[in-house]
């Protein structure tokens, strides 16, 4: 089943860009030492508390999904996530044109409104995702609910007993 078609969006578009954007400039989600002691300190979540619940199939733009799976790949690997490494990954998988290119990836950086709110663009895509999944549960089984031909399985009818 590919994409499904909604009667408005359920997305945000510049949210998606936000936690990309964010992911790239790196200061808000990445670990970095302290130059006085070397301590590790974060000035705010690190990619792995993002990556734990936030999964590229939640952005509604597939190059956006795309993208984001490669900074997930690049920071398990200990590179940094910058539009450089991120071009040459996505040229690597002959997905870096379908993007939008190095292009895309400097305007990700240019609209970030500020990187330190991550956490809550990303919050906004995730949310925005489980809307979707379940407006396509619902469209399911509307047609499953509507399809005369084949009988409802019990499991299914048991559900609407209260």
């Amino acid at each position: 089943m590919g994409k499904m078609k909604y009667d408005y969006p359920i997305n945000d578009i510049d949210a998606e860009e936000a936690v990309l954007g964010s992911i790239m400039l790196g200061s808000s989600v990445l670990e970095r030492s302290c130059p006085k002691c070397g301590e590790p300190f974060s000035d705010g979540p690190r990619i792995e508390e993002i990556a734990a619940w936030l999964k590229p199939t939640d952005f509604h733009r597939e190059k956006n999904g795309w993208i984001y799976q490669v900074c997930l790949g690049l920071h398990k690997a200990g590179k940094p996530c910058n539009p450089i490494l991120v071009a040459h990954e996505l040229a690597r998988q002959k997905r870096l044109e379908a993007t939008g290119g190095i292009a895309y990836l400097g305007h990700l950086i240019a609209e970030v409104p500020a990187s330190l709110h991550i956490k809550y663009y990303a919050e906004i895509v995730k949310d925005l995702s489980e809307r979707r999944h379940l407006i396509e549960r619902g469209q399911q089984l509307k047609e499953r609910g509507s399809d005369l031909t084949r009988p409802l399985p019990p499991k299914l009818k048991r559900s609407f007993d209260v």
